[in-house]
């Protein structure tokens, strides 16, 4: 385990997993333009620029970080900016939650000229590691510990946080996480097959699978129709942190989520359940200093409480 266990905002623990979570579109939304469902804003200085960050934090944030503490070790990689990252968990209130926090630092362009993240440098056993993220595309490497949520921006019903702390409790039985994603769905068909029995004419889980992908196709969809230039997502601030315009690119990863999602042939086992007991993490106000065991280039892990 490369992760140091002291100095941290949050107390590492050997004998827990490690759920490692997105930022964009996974707890938060955020963009350069005021929208609706605002929770929260804030000054941010790219280079000689200042911009507001409009953010609209997604329902059931805090219990989701309460629950998954007592459960996980918790990690936050994003391929947005250091500066950014530190800047959204601050306005949020949930930065103590983290052991570490990876950063577009972190991560290596693909020939698509796309951000891609690689659990290897946190030096942990895969067994026990899941990345919670809405994109596929993000995570190549290492494609069986994903577990996808469908993006989020800014909906004011949206439970998806619920839904998935549930299952990553029960998760917790399991020795060897992988693959998250055949393991969610098995979980999904279970609770669907119970409704089943007592329901006549409820979806199938053949039917709820298909749902499940077409949510995240939809997803991919509004996020193609948004005006990108006011997006403030990991692809929108300036890589090198040069004070740079925001740039327009924004990708359509509908191919890739359904073809990745498709390699996936679900089963029916049902996962047994499990309870968390767990205390949580003691907290430590002392800054972070982390030597991944991976790391390339000397890039230094950032700390959570810059």
């Amino acid at each position: 385990m490369s992760l140091s266990q002291k100095n941290y905002p949050a107390s590492y623990d050997a004998d827990k997993k490690t759920l490692v979570l997105d930022l964009d579109e996974t707890l938060i939304h955020c963009k350069t333009v005021y929208f609706e469902n605002v929770t929260a804003t804030a000054k941010f200085q790219a280079g000689n620029r200042e911009m507001t960050l409009f953010v609209s934090k997604r329902p059931n944030l805090e219990e989701f970080m309460s629950r998954m503490a007592q459960c996980y070790n918790l990690v936050l990689y994003t391929s947005g900016l250091k500066e950014y990252a530190h800047t959204i968990l601050k306005l949020m209130k949930i930065e103590y939650y983290f052991s570490a926090v990876f950063h577009r630092g972190h991560c290596q362009k693909n020939d698509e000229n796309k951000f891609e993240k690689d659990l290897g440098i946190i030096g942990i056993n895969p067994k026990g590691v899941i990345l919670l993220d809405d994109s596929p595309v993000h995570i190549k490497n290492q494609p069986s510990n994903i577990l996808l949520i469908k993006g989020f921006r800014g909906e004011k019903d949206d439970a998806e946080l619920l839904k998935i702390a549930d299952f990553l409790e029960q998760l917790l039985i399991k020795s060897d996480v992988r693959p998250v994603m055949d393991n969610f769905r098995n979980y999904e068909m279970a609770k669907e097959s119970e409704v089943l029995t007592t329901e006549p004419g409820s979806p199938t889980p053949k039917n709820m699978q298909a749902k499940f992908i077409r949510d995240l196709e939809e997803s991919d969809s509004e996020s193609t129709n948004e005006d990108s230039s006011a997006e403030c997502d990991v692809e929108d601030l300036s890589e090198n942190y040069d004070g740079a315009e925001l740039s327009s690119k924004m990708p359509t990863l509908k191919p890739q989520k359904k073809a990745f999602l498709d390699t996936f042939i679900p089963t029916m086992t049902k996962i047994p359940l499990s309870e968390c007991r767990n205390e949580p993490s003691s907290l430590i106000d002392k800054l972070p200093i982390m030597n991944p065991k991976s790391l390339k280039f000397g890039m230094k892990v950032s700390s959570v409480a810059a």
